[in-house]
């Protein structure tokens, strides 16, 4: 069972979003404000095995952070609160010590902000999901760490070390497949980070692909519609050339993390290019 759950909506500028794509091209659909901002979802996944109970999610959104940090995230994001284990329970019925497994897709702070909160009783950080043991890749990791002016911005690095600091949470993987429970694997990309990674979903002859950023948006199914955001954008060409034709050929549903109105979607392709069927709205 899958279940696509909301941390919430924020911004980003749309430049950024679509790198060389001229603004007249993807304002069509994705129309931008007064700052330039397009509006975006922190859409994460709920996997659950009926047999086992065990519970993955994959990605945790923003998250709940103090209030100096809420307000920088307001001003620039226009992010206004994290709703993630709020909807975990109303739609799941699910407590934070429920999950087993978290998915980080990569460290960035609208990806792995919710790995922590800010607990105002004892005024600091915690990990919310505390039970749960959190898949990272190693390479990702040692990026999200390093000391480097070109992507300091895009993690949240005292909440990387918390996590860091509960060691018996953290797993770190050092390879392009592995199978987290049966039918669940993570399948690393690269692209939008190096060491990027998605999950894919087996399930009675079904298939589910969570694309987290190589392809964050619909309007991102054009291979060359690529984020400015991405460290390694050909890498990024190749892998969502190669996974959107299987994708087509093998019927998956695919999940994409950041479109603020379609959750899922099947593949179709016209003489236009790719197109989404049967979609599922953001809730």
């Amino acid at each position: 069972m899958i279940c696509c759950v909301n941390d919430g909506f924020f911004k980003l500028d749309g430049g950024a979003m679509f790198g060389i794509v001229p603004k007249p091209v993807w304002e069509k659909n994705n129309p931008a404000d007064e700052k330039n901002r397009i509006p975006l979802s922190l859409n994460c996944l709920l996997i659950q095995n009926r047999k086992t109970t065990a519970t993955i999610l994959v990605d945790t959104g923003i998250g709940v952070k103090n209030n100096e940090t809420r307000e920088k995230f307001r001003k620039f994001y226009d992010f206004k609160r994290s709703c993630l284990v709020e909807n975990i329970y109303n739609i799941m019925g699910l407590l934070p010590q429920d999950i087993s497994f978290v998915v980080n897709t990569h460290l960035h702070l609208d990806h792995a902000g919710g790995n922590t909160y800010f607990c105002e009783k004892e005024g600091k950080e915690k990990i919310t999901f505390y039970n749960a043991r959190y898949i990272v890749q190693k390479g990702e990791l040692e990026a999200a760490l390093a000391d480097n002016e070109r992507t300091n911005g895009s993690y949240l690095k005292e909440s990387i070390k918390i996590l860091c600091d509960n060691k018996d949470n953290l797993v770190l993987v050092d390879r392009d497949n592995k199978e987290i429970i049966k039918g669940v694997s993570i399948i690393k990309t690269g692209g939008h980070t190096g060491h990027h990674q998605c999950v894919k979903i087996v399930s009675g002859g079904r298939t589910a692909f969570y694309l987290g950023d190589l392809i964050p948006t619909v309007s991102h199914l054009n291979p060359v519609w690529i984020m400015g955001y991405d460290l390694y954008p050909l890498d990024t060409l190749y892998m969502k050339e190669k996974l959107l034709n299987q994708a087509c050929e093998e019927n998956w549903l695919l999940v994409f993390e950041h479109d603020p109105e379609a959750a899922t979607g099947y593949l179709r392709k016209d003489n236009d290019g790719w197109k989404i069927e049967r979609v599922e709205k953001v809730q």
